[in-house]
């Protein structure tokens, strides 16, 4: 449970990280919608895990964290959109693809984990 509360926290930076980044897109239609897309999937990967902490049942737990997962995945697909929108140059938004594709890790990691133990 330790380590999971260490990934609750990292994954709640993440959250705010992309949030705060998305603070720092232009008025463009295209980039309008994407900060809201993004804005939905960034935030509910971090609610969906905090349900999974308190699931009623392994395989629920299971069930959120799949949910997070296509949510995380739903945020690194958008993070490339919007990377391809800016440019390359754009540090902070690799940094978070950075730990998007390690966070995709570790979820996968306890998925499996947990699904072994059924």
């Amino acid at each position: 449970m330790r380590s999971r509360v260490k990934l609750d926290d990292r994954l709640v930076a993440f959250s705010c990280d992309v949030c705060n980044e998305l603070e720092n897109c232009d008025s463009s239609f295209a980039q309008v919608n994407l900060v809201k897309q993004l804005t939905r999937s960034a935030t509910s990967v971090t609610l969906n895990f905090s349900e999974a902490l308190s699931a009623e049942s392994p395989k629920d737990d299971i069930h959120k964290m799949k949910v997070g997962l296509k949510e995380l995945n739903e945020t690194r697909y958008g993070l490339r959109i919007l990377l391809g929108i800016k440019g390359s140059g754009s540090s902070e938004i690799e940094r978070l693809l950075i730990e998007s594709g390690e966070l995709v890790g570790i979820f996968v990691g306890c998925i499996r984990t947990a699904e072994k133990r059924l």
